[in-house]
């Protein structure tokens, strides 16, 4: 009994922890998850453009619209992995029959 407070208290003050990411952290995470998708052959041509304009979003000083298109590139960068993850697994579905 006790040890299920005591967790429920570490996840509680855990949870209230808010943390926001710089946009430049931001496009750094975005590099690095094109990057894998670069690696397994699944990279998007739109997330290198993204993430370009969100550099120079960030140099000049418009810090929300980096954010977004981080996000974005990001969000893009994830799903050609789920991609490339989903051809992995499914492969034998668009071999010609």
């Amino acid at each position: 009994m006790n040890k299920i407070k005591i967790g429920l208290l570490v996840i509680g003050l855990v949870g209230s922890v808010v943390w926001e990411a710089t946009p430049y952290e931001l496009i750094k995470k975005a590099e690095m998850i094109r990057l894998k998708a670069a690696e397994v052959g699944f990279e998007w041509s739109t997330t290198s453009t993204l993430i370009a304009e969100a550099k120079q979003a960030a140099k000049d000083g418009n810090y929300e619209l980096a954010e977004k298109l981080a996000a974005e590139a990001i969000k893009q960068a994830e799903n050609s992995l789920k991609q490339a993850e989903f051809a992995a697994v499914n492969w034998q579905d668009s071999e010609p029959k």
